[in-house]
């Protein structure tokens, strides 16, 4: 899974979003609550991805749905590393 906080239309984190959809990974992104932050340029890919198939997170009921789904994939399975 991938989340998003704020995304443009182009550059890396758009970019890791959409191979997270091709993936057919989950993928969910903050939604502003105002209009005006959602269609700033440097958010304005947030509502694009959602238009390609990923989720608005609007409540903490989102999160706890995200925080379910992520111990049902078990992620202690993936260790850190250090670069």
């Amino acid at each position: 899974a991938t989340i998003v906080v704020q995304t443009g239309v182009a550059g890396g984190t758009n970019h890791a979003a959409n191979t997270t959809l091709l993936a057919k990974k989950p993928l969910y992104v903050v939604e502003f609550k105002s209009d005006s932050i959602m269609e700033d340029s440097k958010v304005a890919g947030n509502r694009r991805l959602v238009e390609k198939g990923g989720k608005y997170i609007n409540s903490k009921t989102d999160l706890s749905e995200i925080e379910t789904m992520l111990k049902g994939e078990n992620i202690r399975q993936f260790k850190p590393t250090l670069w």
